[in-house]
């Protein structure tokens, strides 16, 4: 029993082993060879038998020329939680390059002196806690070439030429660091940052709120980490005269183009830029993180981050995620995220966030926020937010929340409006909407309701007509009406209407009827009113309309005019109209 106890144990534990050990070597291998710590003692081992006892605590393998590394020297050094890239610095002093090819680390000479200019490696570290500080950004202040240290806090720049440097380093939470420098070949730099002290590290956030704010607001750039780190390491824009770019990173700032503020910006195709002082002109496109000056065009889009004045171009689109002064123009697209003030045109779509001061054009749809004022003209409707002031103008509708100006349109909408909408329907949700019920001599029974504002409503009705309890006719109307307040119960209005007509269950051409009505309006209650007043009704009758007409000519009881034209038979009377008023 004990011998097979024993071997059943042996079995499990490796069952064990055989199943843990993938997910040891997964865990291991997230980090990258080069960046995996190891504490190593050297007790005169050679530089080849360094490497094999790195291979076997690293979990990773070297591949190399044998005669590249030394098999007969004798090294004694002690290494405490150091890089495998930290120790290969110290064995080969830029001697040797090195490169990771999955779980390989290759081993090649170095460059020679003359034709390597100069290449700057190593690591940021805190100089207090000797933690290694990513995304820090490292570059020389006279020709812009720049590098940010990855996760692991390791950097690399390369120079074709220069060899005297002015290298500065600046990380969020850290003070900036500059010191001159120079060199040729291969260099090994391992640079120091002092963190801030608590009241400057207060003063540092309140610094760079605005690169936060920006940061969280311009989704549409997807940056990178690395692109990112630099536009929050600088709280202060490098300036620069001009750049010239083919693409973003690529051209005369380099890396540090999103952090850069120019005069004068030229794209080839597309750039970015941290700020524009003048003009930008890009052959696509132009992207700036913050605020751009006077002019700025672009073959399809310009997006800008922060305020934005003067003229802005783009056969496409232009999106500006702060304020603008000016005027955007574009082939299908504007959009200003914060306050327009001035003036947008576009093919298609323009959308102001927040408020507009100034125009919208466009040959669709506009759309503008909360407090706006001016004018809105599109070739289908426009929407405006709270406590609009001036013009909507379009062919099909308008929507306002509180309003304070006129509408015109096909059909009107708002919470409430001091003004007037024009159209074929207009509601107002603080506005005259009411229920009619009311008779005149021409009609025994008409329902009509008026919606709108006091000073211009539209007004839908019914009419029917019976002889005993058979039914005659039947009117469908349409009109246009206005009021004026008298007094605190009373108002006189004035209404024009048509009403097309037909002779129920008899063929025949359709009749309309043409009044013009002008009365006194009395609340009696709150949502409750009577009217009365005079009309001057208008029958127009087709030639052709046979014995319908003669149904429909005793519409006018009274003493009335007759005449006939070539097409049509008229007859006009005066009446008189009452009823009541709901809501």
């Amino acid at each position: 029993m004990g011998r097979h106890a024993t071997d059943l144990n042996k079995l499990f534990l490796g069952l064990f082993c055989l199943i843990l050990f993938p997910f040891l070597s997964i865990g291991q291998g997230k980090i990258p060879p080069l960046e995996r710590p190891m504490s190593l003692e050297l007790k005169g081992e050679s530089t080849k038998e360094v490497l094999s006892k790195m291979e076997k605590l690293g979990g990773y393998t070297f591949a190399y020329r044998t005669d590249l590394v030394p098999e007969n020297d004798r090294l004694v050094r002690f290494y405490k939680d150091r890089t495998t890239r930290e120790i290969l610095d110290d064995l080969f002093q830029g001697k040797l390059t090195y490169k990771e090819r999955g779980n390989y680390i290759v081993l090649k000479p170095g460059a020679k002196v003359e034709d390597a200019g100069l290449s700057i490696s190593g690591y940021i570290v805190d100089a207090q806690s000797g933690r290694k500080v990513t995304y820090a950004s490292v570059f020389d202040s006279l020709s812009l070439i720049s590098a940010v240290s990855d996760e692991y806090g390791y950097y690399q720049l390369d120079f074709k030429k220069r060899k005297e440097l002015v290298l500065t380093v600046r990380k969020e939470g850290y003070r900036d660091t500059s010191f001159n420098y120079r060199g040729s070949g291969h260099q090994l730099l391992t640079i120091e940052l002092e963190p801030l002290l608590q009241e400057d590290s207060a003063l540092s956030k309140r610094l760079s709120g605005n690169l936060k704010k920006w940061m969280n607001r311009l989704r549409e750039f997807e940056l990178s980490e690395e692109q990112k780190a630099n536009i929050s390491n600088f709280k202060e824009r490098i300036l620069r005269r001009s750049q010239v770019s083919l693409l973003p990173y690529i051209g005369t700032n380099g890396k540090l183009s999103g952090i850069t503020e120019v005069d004068y910006s030229f794209n080839v195709l597309g750039g970015f830029n941290g700020a524009v002082r003048r003009m930008e002109i890009g052959g696509l496109f132009n992207m700036v993180w913050d605020s751009v000056s006077y002019l700025q065009i672009a073959g399809i889009f310009n997006l800008v981050g922060g305020k934005q004045q003067g003229l802005q171009i783009a056969g496409v689109t232009n999106l500006n995620d702060a304020d603008f002064m000016g005027t955007q123009i574009s082939g299908v697209h504007n959009r200003v995220r914060g306050n327009l003030r001035g003036t947008q045109i576009s093919g298609v779509y323009n959308s102001v966030g927040t408020s507009l001061s100034g125009m919208q054009i466009a040959g669709l749809w506009n759309r503008c926020g909360n407090g706006s004022r001016g004018t809105q003209i599109s070739g289908f409707g426009n929407v405006a937010g709270d406590q609009f002031q001036g013009l909507q103008l379009a062919p099909i509708m308008n929507v306002a929340q509180r309003m304070n100006g006129a509408q015109l349109a096909l059909f009107n909408f708002s919470d409430s409006i001091s003004g007037t909408p024009f159209g074929l329907f207009s509601y107002s949700r603080k506005g005259l909407h009411q229920l009619e019920l009311g008779v005149n001599e021409a009609w025994p029974y008409q329902v009509a309701f008026r919606t709108g504002v006091n000073s211009f409503y539209n007004i839908f009705s019914y009419a029917l007509r019976f002889s005993g309890k058979e039914l005659t006719h039947w009117g469908l109307g349409y009109g246009l009406g206005s009021s004026v307040r008298l007094g605190r119960k009373t108002k006189i209005y004035l209404d024009l209407q048509s009403q097309l007509l037909r002779a129920y269950q008899l063929g025949g051409k359709t009749q309309f009827l043409h009044s013009v009505n002008m009365g006194l309006n009395w609340q009696l209650k709150r949502k409750l009113a009577f009217f009365i007043g005079p009309s001057v009704r208008l029958l127009q009758s087709p030639m052709n309309a046979g014995n319908q007409f003669e149904r429909l000519y005793d519409l006018g009881p009274y003493s009335s005019i007759f005449e006939q034209s070539k097409n049509y038979n008229f007859k006009a009377w005066l009446g008189i109209q009452m009823g009541f008023r709901l809501f």
